[in-house]
């Protein structure tokens, strides 16, 4: 099929898919009763109050269903082929969530999708790998050759343009003089080349991106029946891109030259969707003609170009609003494209809204508020009747407060009663509260339970009916998971396989791990964790305690193993820890079929690292305990040393008072007198040996002890 017939082609399509003068004009409609514009009064002479009902209701609706959806990672998991696979799944899925968070400004990508799908019907991702290319100005000075050459030729791949060059003679620096390096005899000095140079550096982006795509700039082929996107014969979403930007993507000059320029936002849908007050701007207000902004057309449709009989999967992009040009096209692995919708409506790719449950309650509330309004409005200034020639006409016409009326008789004028409704006007806007809840299963407060349920208690009223609201809230989180998030990981996932073939070490699960989704292979089953609300959750932990308590009370009784194991109780901490958000349950608990494994090898990774903590833990009691030992059992011996060490200076003692009393008694006699003064030295020496014995005892105890806080 030649370029001209896919041009032909792909316009048809296109043409016949922008007809949905329906759907702009409901959501012209959504963004003003969410800005409370609409409905307008209905004359100049009554109340111009406004229901914003609509807006209400998302507001309260966005926290309850965005809060599930980003608290935990295990949203959206994707499921293992095989035992061998658990690890490698789960790792696969924390990292897709993590792209999508961190790199993807996933936080508010998602926030304008929920709120688009609650106000317009729908709300689509469009998800693809950014080729774009990037650039950057630098400057540098005084580069020698070998640097010049090493910047021209950067080791990442990217392209080094020359903008400016400038180069110079200078003298060489000798380090040992400190000075210039000076020629030989009759040599001039040697000099060095250096350069001062600006280039402009241009890389690939090679990024994944997710974008919000505009509800009015999306289309899709008639009769696709289906919220999931993967089989649509023809997708297509206007883009705006600036001449610079087309430049950048490598389109052709003389075909971005035929595309007709934008000059301001062609969509009225957009105006009405604008609170700034700017809207209708020009989009390029100077002269730079890089500036000058486009309409892209990027179009996917499946049509048979090989001629083989088999429809393939194409990309097209078409300038201009309605396709004039024709800038590229090939064949491509899937669309980029994920929708979601809080209401399915059976074989319909367009839901319903909250905007299209709430529209005739808003009216009908504005209608009631304004008679409301109106007749305190008469209640305070009623209407007169005047009997005509008796009083001043001027004077009613143009009453103030306080004012005087001219009359010629006293009963000239006279007050109309109107009648007070405000019980009944408010019997009437607490009705619609009631269906506005029914309808929306959002409210702030949960009035009238009691008339509802009167022979329930309080509590039991007010718990039913915040579940019932709450499943309904449910319901529409379980629908967003389902179809746009889970379809938005799917095409996250494939766009890293097929195009980042770098490992990467991120931090997952507050652990570091080396990531390199080329070497994935292919998955197609997922499995959706929602969140719960503060009710459910609430309950399902009362519920996971309870369990809790039963299980501790059989393992005390002896029922270790016929009916619970540490494997049951384990998961139901586990569970409780999910239902209370705290996170990764992995964080708080080790897990009993790790440890028990017999071949360490096959242990995840997870597993290993908990039980390389408890040994290493076990490993530490077990040296301090023996430490404490060696510690005790030395002093033990140090105690008995030192008692006989004081036992025998007792005895020393003694033995020195006897000779000492002997020597008095025989102090004539100085031969026993020397004799005994020798024999008074070797016990002092005796004495000065064993008191220098108590001191080593004592110092080896002091040594022990120092060396033992030293090492704890």
């Amino acid at each position: 099929m030649t370029p001209e017939k896919i041009h032909e082609a792909a316009r048809a399509r296109l043409l016949d898919a922008q007809d949905i003068g329906e759907l702009e004009s409901n959501w012209e409609l959504a963004y003003g009763y969410y800005k409370g514009e609409r409905p307008l009064p209905a004359d100049a002479y009554t109340s111009e109050s406004i229901s914003t009902d609509v807006s209400d209701v998302i507001e309260w609706m966005l926290p309850s269903v965005i809060k599930p959806l980003v608290e935990s990672p295990d949203v959206v998991r994707f499921d293992p082929v095989n035992p061998e696979d658990i690890e490698q799944a789960a790792l696969e899925s924390d990292y897709v969530h993590h792209t999508f968070l961190k790199k993807c400004d996933g936080f508010t990508k998602l926030y304008v999708h929920i709120k688009d799908a609650l106000l317009l019907k729908n709300s689509v991702w469009c998800a693809y790998w950014d080729e774009s290319k990037r650039h950057r100005k630098e400057s540098y000075e005084s580069l020698n050759e070998y640097e010049l050459a090493e910047l021209l030729s950067p080791p990442d791949g990217s392209e080094v343009r020359i903008l400016e060059s400038k180069s110079r003679e200078e003298p060489i620096f000798d380090i040992q003089t400190q000075g210039v390096l000076q020629g030989q005899e009759g040599q001039e000095a040697p000099t060095i080349t250096l350069y001062d140079v600006t280039i402009r550096r241009v890389w690939n982006n090679g990024r994944p991106v997710v974008e919000n795509c505009r509800m009015e700039d999306f289309r899709v082929n008639r009769d696709h029946s289906d919220i999931n996107l993967e089989e649509a014969r023809f997708i297509s979403f206007k883009v705006r891109k600036t001449r610079s930007e087309l430049r950048a993507l490598g389109y052709d000059e003389a075909k971005i030259e035929e595309i007709k320029e934008l000059t301001q936002d062609d969509s009225s849908v957009a105006w009405d969707r604008d609170t700034s007050g700017q809207a209708g701007g020009d989009l390029n207000p100077t002269e730079d003609s890089s500036q000058d902004v486009f309409p892209i057309q990027r179009c996917y449709m499946r049509f048979d170009a090989d001629e083989d009989g088999l429809d393939e999967q194409y990309h097209i992009v078409l300038g201009g609003d309605d396709g004039e040009v024709l800038l590229d096209w090939y064949e491509c692995e899937e669309n980029p494209f994920a929708a979601s919708t809080p209401f399915i409506m059976g074989h319909q790719f367009y839901g319903q809204s909250i905007y299209d449950k709430l529209k005739s309650i808003a009216d009908a509330k504005t209608k009631a508020l304004r008679m409301l309004e109106d007749n305190l409005d008469l209640q305070n200034d009623p209407r007169k009747m005047a009997l005509r020639g008796a009083c001043n006409l001027d004077d009613l016409f143009s009453a103030k407060v306080g004012g005087v009326w001219r009359v010629d008789q006293p009963d000239a004028v006279q007050l109309v009663p109107a009648p007070m409704i405000q019980q009944s006007a408010q019997q009437l806007l607490d009705y619609y509260d009631k269906k506005r809840s029914e309808r929306a299963g959002m409210d702030p407060n949960a009035q009238g339970i009691t008339q509802k349920m009167p022979e329930e208690s309080m509590n039991t009223a007010v718990e039913r009916v915040l579940s019932m609201k709450e499943e309904m809230v449910g319901g529409i989180i379980r629908v967003f998971c389902e179809t746009g998030i889970k379809q938005l990981f799917l095409k996250l996932r494939a766009i890293l396989m097929r195009h980042q073939n770098k490992a990467e070490t991120v931090q997952l699960r507050n652990k570091w791990v080396e990531i390199n989704p080329g070497n994935w292979t292919e998955r197609t089953n997922t499995t959706i964790v929602v969140g719960l609300g503060t009710g459910d959750r609430n309950k399902k932990a009362v519920g996971l305690r309870e369990i809790y308590a039963y299980q501790k009370e059989l393992a005390a009784g002896g029922f270790m193993g016929p009916l619970v194991s540490s494997e049951r109780i384990s998961h139901t901490l586990k569970e409780l820890i999910r239902v209370q958000g705290l996170g990764d349950p992995d964080d708080f608990l080790l897990d009993p079929a790790q440890l028990t494994k017999e071949n360490p090898a096959q242990i995840s990774p997870r597993g290993q690292e908990a039980i390389r903590a408890m040994q290493q833990q076990q490993q530490q009691a077990e040296q301090a305990a023996q430490m404490e030992k060696a510690k005790a059992e030395a002093q033990q011996q140090a105690q008995m040393a030192l008692v006989q060490v004081q036992v025998e200076m007792e005895n020393i003692k003694a033995q020195a008072k006897l000779m000492e009393a002997q020597i008095r008694k025989q102090t004539a006699d100085e031969d026993r007198m020397a004799e005994m003064m020798q024999a008074m030295k070797e016990l002092e020496f005796k004495y000065s040996e064993l008191a220098a014995t108590v001191s080593t005892e004592q110092a080896k105890i002091a040594e022990r002890t120092i060396i033992h806080n030293f090492k704890h």
